[in-house]
């Protein structure tokens, strides 16, 4: 069994205690003694029989909430009158403050003793209580426990200004963030000690005048706490209460002055601000305070220590912190990289910067790269992997073929292997070395062969070869077929070579081949030409050129252009030509969409538009021509005039509105038509006469109307 100790009492609640101690008093020689309710302010009543006073009631107390204060004293005596007790025992393990040590001593000797942790240790030894084995354990845990070591601890008066750990651990927190790459999470608190120092409240009366006056310090007295808007509500809260409770690891109180020092100076002060005599000023009531000074804390940082001030009146703030060695933080990655591997560093380097440290290294097998916080020793990023030369290694070890290819990843590496039996696909885990056959194709040679059946079944291929092949993402088996009928390309998966993609591409010869077959061998091809998709091959028919698009697999082929010769053209061009003006000449022929046709004759010109396949005319533009107009302009006259002596004033084509006008003087008058070029129609005609008053004027009004 273990032995007792400072920290077994400590961490010990009231309710495993209270057996431990019923115990005792039985060994001890108490007749009776029972655990009672915690409301009746006492935890264990004991009787014995004391051979001077007779039979001894005992009431005990166990107090785990801090220090004893001289007001739990007071507490506990009133316990022991009404209880009409002889005798009362508390238990302290956190100790008692001086204020209730005196008190005791002085107004409750004989009625009222404590039993300290060091009591209670020599009590439970002397009588051979050993610690059970949960406090044991619990001790043993509390190491592992990063929850900082504070306690309550109660103060034998009231604090002025309030003080909290808490509040006093964030502000600290910020200070420490905005100047050091610390976290919270990895700071504790190992000690927090609160220095405070003393004060006092004095009630005073003067004359008709009263107030609260507040003795800070020798150097710092307010006279009317009552009309200080930063004091008054503090000063009212203090003299409510008798004590205060900080939650710290300990305290260190700096005793200034006196209270007769304090009054000495309050009745200077008073006297020279209210100008009166010191003997006019009373003090009514004086409350003894607490005022926060100074905060130290020891911070546990990760695996450093530091230390921080922080100023309580001020706020200032002072942190002492250095950065870890770097010999700490380069061992700590070794016994880690150990640890991992179990294997020893052959070799470190390291770069430091703006509070990390970068160390690299490798052992036999492995490489590493760690990145540490140079205050804290946290690991930031860690990689351990295996070297390429241990997986290439490690798959020796293991299989026996040709690695195609190493791609490492984050965590694992993937390695194409060739063996007899196909291509593995396996898988490293570059932490342990441990490996996986992921997936399995086949091998080049026989997803060759399945490549090439597939092909010479499906397309126009037959003189096609094993070319070439690779591994894509370590998933897919690409082969690549190449000969004089062309190219393909085909993706297979899986161990049995299964076809999940292919891209074939004929040669201009197999091309060429299949167009003169659609032909029945009677096109002659001239020319091909090849773009992203397709061959565009243009070939000779016995009356057409045509242009046929065939895809690069062979599959689709399609007429896109078919045109008449050009000789053939022109025998179509006349024979059109001729049915419209049968003296008619070509004059020109020209392809474009279609083919052009342009000719004249005596009597019409114009354009006919043959279609570019077939020879039909699709569209024309034939006009009369003027000495076809004018003929039969006058013949027209002569029919209808009689007219004989003929003779063409003017004539004016107007081609924007596709009409002739015409003025012919005969031996009857003056005449005017307007012809259509197109149909030679007569549109409009007029007569005017030769001679007389009016003949200049009507003349003059039909030419402006025909010009």
């Amino acid at each position: 069994m273990g032995k007792w100790s400072d920290d077994i009492l400590i961490n010990a609640s009231k309710e495993s205690l209270i057996p431990l101690i019923l115990e005792l008093l039985k060994r001890t020689g108490f007749r009776e003694s029972e655990k009672v309710s915690e409301e009746w302010g006492f935890d264990i009543v004991g009787i014995r029989d004391d051979p001077l006073s007779g039979t001894e009631k005992v009431l005990l107390k166990i107090h785990t909430s801090g220090m004893l204060s001289s007001k739990d004293v007071n507490v506990f005596a009133d316990v022991l009158r009404t209880h009409k007790a002889d005798k009362g025992i508390i238990v302290v393990p956190y100790g008692v403050t001086r204020d209730a040590r005196i008190l005791i001593s002085r107004d409750y000797k004989g009625l009222i003793v404590t039993w300290d942790r060091k009591k209670l240790i020599s009590l439970f030894e002397r009588y051979g209580i050993e610690p059970p084995e949960e406090l044991l354990q619990k001790r043993e845990e509390e190491p592992k426990k990063e929850e900082p070591k504070l306690k309550p601890i109660k103060l034998d008066a009231p604090l002025l200004f309030d003080v909290s750990a808490e509040d006093l651990f964030r502000k600290l927190m910020g200070f420490l963030s905005s100047r050091y790459p610390i976290k919270r999470e990895v700071v504790s608190i190992e000690e927090l000690k609160v220095k405070l120092s003393v004060g006092y409240i004095l009630s005073w009366s003067a004359n008709e005048r009263k107030g609260k006056g507040v003795v800070l310090s020798k150097e710092e007295i307010v006279l009317d706490a009552t009309e200080d808007e930063k004091l008054k509500n503090n000063v009212s809260k203090a003299l409510l209460n008798d004590y205060s409770v900080i939650t710290a690891t300990d305290k260190e109180i700096d005793v200034t002055m006196t209270l007769t020092e304090a009054v000495v100076l309050f009745k200077e002060f008073a006297a020279k601000n209210l100008g009166l005599l010191e003997s006019d000023i009373s003090i009514v009531d004086r409350k003894r305070v607490y005022l926060p000074v100074e905060a130290y804390f020891k911070l546990k940082i990760g695996d450093n220590e530091g230390k921080a001030t922080i100023d309580l009146k001020s706020g200032e703030i002072n942190v002492e912190i250095t950065p870890l060695s770097q010999e700490y933080l380069v061992g700590k990655v070794k016994e880690i990289v150990v640890e991992k591997t179990g294997e020893e560093v052959k070799g470190v380097r390291t770069e430091e910067r703006k509070g990390k440290i970068r160390v690299y290294g490798s052992t036999e097998r492995f490489k590493f790269e760690f990145v540490v916080n140079v205050y804290t020793g946290e690991v930031l990023s860690e990689e351990i992997v295996l070297t390429d030369e241990a997986i290439v290694e490690i798959i020796k070890e293991n299989y026996l073929g040709e690695i195609i290819g190493i791609e490492r990843g984050k965590n694992t590496a993937i390695v194409d292997l060739l063996t007899q039996d196909g291509i593995l696909i396996v898988e490293v885990d570059l932490g342990t070395g441990k490996i996986k056959e992921a997936k399995k194709l086949p091998t080049p040679e026989k997803g060759a062969e399945i490549a090439r059946n597939v092909v010479i079944e499906n397309f126009p291929i037959k003189n096609i070869e094993f070319k070439s092949y690779r591994i894509l993402n370590h998933q897919y088996l690409e082969i690549t077929l190449e000969g004089e009928d062309g190219k393909a390309i085909v993706k297979l998966e899986g161990e049995r070579g299964e076809v999940l993609d292919y891209s074939v591409e004929i040669s201009e010869k197999v091309a060429s081949e299949l167009v003169r077959n659609k032909y029945a061998g009677k096109i002659e091809v001239e020319k091909v030409e090849k773009d992203e998709s397709s061959y565009i091959i243009t070939g000779s028919l016995e009356n057409h050129k045509v242009k046929i698009k065939v895809s690069k697999d062979g599959k689709i082929l399609e007429e896109i252009d078919r045109v008449l010769k050009e000789e053939v053209a022109k025998e179509k061009a006349i024979e059109a030509v001729k049915k419209v003006e049968s003296e008619g000449v070509l004059e020109s022929l020209e392809l474009n969409d279609n083919w052009i046709v342009k000719f004249s004759g005596p009597n019409k010109v114009g354009t006919l538009i043959l279609h570019r396949a077939t020879g039909e005319v699709i569209n024309r533009d034939v006009r009369f021509t003027e000495l076809w107009i004018e003929k039969t302009f006058y013949e027209h006259l002569k029919r209808k005039y009689g007219e004989s002596n003929l003779k063409t004033e003017w004539l004016i084509h107007h081609k924007d509105k596709g009409q002739v006008t015409i003025k012919v003087t005969g031996d009857n008058g003056i005449y005017y038509g307007k012809i259509d070029v197109k149909t030679g129609e007569i549109i409009e005609e007029d007569k005017a006469p030769k001679k007389g008053v009016l003949a200049k004027i009507k003349q003059l009004q039909l030419d402006a109307k025909y010009k």
